[in-house]
C-alpha cells in the first residue's frame, strides 16, 4: 500500500491519497470483487472496487486497512499508520503484500 499527504489551500484539511496492488489472480481463488477499506478514527468504513481512495482529512494520526474480497469472503488485511503531521512532504511510503487472497 502507498500514501501521499498533501496540503490544501483550503481550511486547514488535507488529501489522503491511498493506492494499493491488485492481488496476484493466481493467489485469489476467485475474482476479487472489491476493497473494503477502513480509516479510524472518524471515517466510515468504504468498499470501492478500483485500488485508489482519495480522501480530505485533518491532520492526525490514522490507522488504515484494506481487505480485498470476494465470493469467498475476505482476505488478509493490509495495515498502515499515517500522522499527517509529519508526513505533508511528498514521499510515498510502500508497504506490499504479494499474494492479498488465501482462501
Amino acid at each position: 500500500m502507498c500514501y501521499r499527504v498533501e496540503k490544501t489551500d483550503t481550511d486547514g484539511s488535507l488529501l489522503l491519497h491511498l493506492i494499493w496492488m491488485a492481488p496476484d489472480p493466481g493467489g485469489a481463488k476467485g475474482r476479487v470483487l472489491g476493497y473494503r477499506v477502513s480509516i479510524n478514527p472518524h471515517e466510515p468504513v468504504q468498499n470501492v472496487t478500483e485500488t485508489t481512495l482519495l480522501l480530505v482529512v485533518k491532520e492526525g494520526n490514522y490507522s488504515i486497512t484494506v481487505e480485498a474480497f470476494n465470493t469467498a469472503g475476505f482476505g488478509p488485511a493490509a495495515r498502515l499508520q499515517i500522522d499527517t503531521q509529519t508526513q505533508i512532504r511528498e514521499c510515498f511510503t510502500v508497504w506490499r503484500l504479494d499474494r492479498f487472497l488465501w482462501f
